[in-house]
């Protein structure tokens, strides 16, 4: 994050010699472009903060249901079952929804609330291994572009077209 503040350091010495030699109209045009620079740099790296915090909520997500499903012989419909106090179902960037649960799988979306956040899903899906054990397998999709609405996934298989695996 300094990268930023060294390139404003570099751009404003370079405008202060432009403007010493009696360019003002130089100077307004790198302060312009700097704070341009400095906006998309922190729109870039918001989205990466606020993205990475839903898929943190998301695999938090998926070892609640995993650990849940062990003990019941249905998902849960609740966003978690263990401790229903503890995930709120908002936050100030995404919406958090068990869109359907059932004795084979759960489906959990997060739906960002701004047009510049991607959207995911998580499934969880009960499996029986070879030796006869069950366990879980989870996948979370991410949309590739930012989108309100999450990416639609049917089965554990694969993303939906759109989306991919995050």
């Amino acid at each position: 994050m300094r990268y930023p503040v060294l390139l404003k350091g570099f751009v404003l010495l370079t405008a202060l010699t432009v403007a010493a030699c009696g360019q003002s109209s130089a100077l307004k045009e790198l302060d312009a472009e700097l704070n341009q620079i400095e906006a998309d740099s922190k729109a870039k790296f918001d989205r990466i903060e606020f993205e990475g915090e839903a898929k943190m909520n998301l695999l938090t997500l998926r070892g609640v249901h995993s650990a849940f499903k062990v003990t019941s012989p249905t998902f849960s419909d609740e966003l978690d079952p263990l401790d229903p106090e503890a995930m709120k179902p908002e936050d100030k960037h995404y919406k958090y929804e068990v869109v359907s649960a059932d004795e084979k799988s759960v489906k959990i979306t997060a739906t960002a609330k701004s047009d510049t956040l991607s959207s995911f899903a998580l499934m969880v899906a009960a499996v029986q291994e070879p030796d006869g054990t069950k366990s879980t397998e989870g996948l979370i999709c991410k949309t590739d572009e930012p989108a309100q609405t999450p990416p639609d996934m049917i089965d554990i298989s694969d993303c939906p077209e759109g989306s991919s695996p995050d």
